[in-house]
């Protein structure tokens, strides 16, 4: 009989102990945004945003409300993370508590989230792509943290809710506005129909662009950079700028016209971020890099070759572009000039 009781406390003792050490741990993988975002458990908080899958164009993210033992987030970055997962004993959780501990175990792969771009101010420059010509541009501030975009569209304040955001998508829900009438209502009502059809996005250079559902550009906005105070912002481009010019003169001097040869012209993008044309013989191209109120900087500025009959037009409006650091608009003309504020090329507005 003692033995029976003696074997009994054994086989307990023993069970306990292979319990106890018998690993109840997992190991996963998954991608971590670049964004966190509000949300609630016992309190309100900010969580982490988690994807389990490979493709990221078709992410579904979810919020993660536990911590991850040895991860750090980085605003910006999407990471892809193997993390061991182990069941906690109930008895040690607190009643606020996960009843899984997290442990990261090595970062597999990280990458620039173009999501956090979104972010911020910005104001809208071009309508369907055309130049928006109001003396009150309409707005979009875009909050991914509260998942809300909020603005102005040139009359009344809006706000409402982003339900996707990821890769190249943005769709938004309902979107709640005030009831103010204004004078002239024909932008504000054009620009709240076409944001509400947003779809997709692309971010090129300091300019968001948004899609419609029908794969058109729909709505382009240049971002809102913070001053070094962090109050207000710097000056926007002016949307007149976004159209086609003939050169009429170069250095103070007029251009004389040739029968054989047209005039140099050029085609600023500010949704693309471009600058093209012909400088009366060969094409040219540049890049955008900034644009301001009164400011154009662009890149290498690539021309064509070609030589033609009379190469003393082209080579002095080459030279006095390559020169041109700023821009004024007067009317239907636009003046470009050199750092130091003289004029190097003046233009008439084209047709």
């Amino acid at each position: 009989m003692k033995f029976f009781y003696f074997f009994i406390i054994v086989m307990i003792f023993q069970s306990c102990n292979t319990t106890k050490n018998v690993p109840n741990t997992t190991t996963s993988v998954f991608w971590v945004s670049g964004e966190k975002t509000e949300c609630t458990g016992v309190v309100k908080m900010q969580c982490l945003q988690v994807y389990r899958g490979e493709n990221l164009n078709n992410a579904s993210w979810k919020n993660f409300y536990s911590s991850i033992e040895g991860f750090k987030f980085e605003v910006g970055y999407l990471q892809k993370i193997e993390v061991k997962e182990e069941k906690l004993d109930p008895k040690n959780i607190p009643a606020d508590g996960s009843s899984i501990k997290y442990t990261l175990v090595k970062v597999l792969e990280k990458q620039k989230d173009y999501q956090s771009l979104l972010n911020g101010n910005c104001t809208l420059q071009l309508l369907n792509n055309e130049p928006v010509r109001s003396k009150k541009l309409p707005t979009l501030n875009i909050d991914l943290l509260k998942k809300r975009v909020s603005g102005t569209d040139g009359c009344n304040n809006y706000n409402g809710k982003i339900i996707n955001a990821v890769a190249a998508k943005f769709e938004l829900g309902n979107i709640a506005s005030t009831k103010k009438m204004c004078q002239d209502m024909s932008i504000a009502n054009v620009f709240n129909e076409t944001l509400r059809s947003s779809s997709t996005y692309q971010m090129k250079g300091n300019n968001l662009i948004i899609y419609n559902k029908a794969s058109k550009k729909a709505l382009s906005f240049t971002k809102n950079k913070k001053t070094e105070a962090g109050l207000g912002s710097q000056s926007e481009p002016n949307p007149i700028l976004h159209n086609i010019w003939i050169a009429i003169r170069v250095n103070g001097e007029p251009i004389n016209k040739v029968k054989t040869a047209p005039l140099p012209r050029m085609e600023i993008n500010l949704a693309e971020m471009t600058l093209l044309g012909n400088n009366s013989c060969n094409g040219y191209y540049a890049e955008l890099e900034k644009v301001t109120k009164d400011q154009i900087e662009f890149g290498h500025l690539a021309i064509e070759k070609k030589l033609c009959q009379d190469m003393a037009i082209p080579k002095k409006f080459d030279r006095a572009l390559r020169n041109s650091k700023k821009y004024k608009i007067k009317g239907l003309n636009l003046m470009f000039l050199d750092k130091t504020g003289k004029e190097t090329i003046l233009f008439a507005k084209g047709d």
